[in-house]
């Protein structure tokens, strides 16, 4: 966390430097060591927030929206439903807008992050004549947790990352 803090405080050091220089400001009042706080403060912040927060160590995270996610520890994936107790264990899954469907241990599930409703389908034909009547992804659109991490976290996430 601190290096990624000190890197990106050079990075921005240097940015600024070279903006000062070319406006022809004073230099003197922009310190590095403020700037280094700064961000390692509000990089440290974020890791905490419902989007920054990616899991640490085996754990892994990924938001879906309403303030819920999936989870991943030691690379198998859960999903925790509000009205539930306990975790559903989840394959191959896809989230489309409000709804999260997905392969479970029972079979297949939608679940509304919205309104928090679920419904459990004990076979793939059930939920495939579901998902064809409501435009929800098929069973063959389903992918598995680490390919939607990789597509959440890559790219510019990936730079916040602690």
């Amino acid at each position: 966390m601190a290096l990624l803090a000190a890197i990106y405080a050079g990075v921005l050091f240097l940015f600024l430097h070279v903006i000062f220089r070319t406006a022809k400001l004073d230099l003197k009042k922009l310190k590095f060591s403020s700037l280094f706080r700064a961000v390692a403060v509000l990089l440290f912040v974020f890791m905490f927030t419902y989007y920054g927060d990616h899991g640490l160590g085996d754990d892994s995270r990924i938001p879906l929206g309403h303030g819920k996610a999936i989870e991943a520890s030691d690379g198998y994936p859960y999903f925790k439903p509000d009205k539930q107790q306990g975790e559903l264990h989840i394959g191959n899954f896809s989230v489309a807008g409000d709804n999260f469907c997905a392969e479970a241990d029972s079979g297949f599930i939608f679940y509304n992050l919205k309104s928090n409703q679920m419904i459990n389908f004990k076979g793939e034909s059930g939920y495939s004549s579901f998902a064809q009547k409501h435009k929800l992804p098929l069973p063959t659109e389903f992918e598995d947790f680490y390919t939607h991490y990789n597509r959440y976290w890559g790219g510019w996430r990936f730079w916040l990352l602690p």
